[in-house]
């Protein structure tokens, strides 16, 4: 039996885990792994605040370890936490807050995924 499987249960329970610690609770996460996704993009995130949901797209082609899907979630939960999309990538203290909240929620979600936070 493997023992490195990636526990896709256990990565949604961390993701909605890590929203609720972060101010954001009573969201329903689902995660949507896919070969289908333009070769450019490593993942994609749908919310809005309004709604009960979060919906998190990975590309396969680079999401193929744990720590990767970790890496991935925590940019796009940062997102979904900060409120800041794409334009992150242009103001100084948008990057800089943006930068520590996904440094947290990654360190939050492997701590839930490996079962060190709970």
């Amino acid at each position: 039996m493997a023992t490195n499987r990636t526990r896709w249960l256990q990565l949604r329970k961390a993701a909605e885990y890590v929203l609720a610690k972060n101010g954001i609770p009573g969201k329903k996460v689902t995660i949507n792994a896919t070969t289908g996704m333009a070769d450019e993009f490593r993942s994609l995130v749908e919310w809005n605040r309004a709604k009960i949901s979060v919906q998190l797209y990975l590309n396969l082609l680079y999401n193929k370890t744990v720590e990767d899907i970790i890496q991935t979630l925590a940019h796009e939960l940062a997102h979904v936490i900060t409120g800041l999309g794409s334009e992150v990538g242009t103001e100084t203290e948008m990057i800089k807050e943006f930068n520590e909240t996904r440094a947290k929620v990654e360190k939050q979600l492997t701590d839930f995924y490996f079962e060190k936070e709970r």
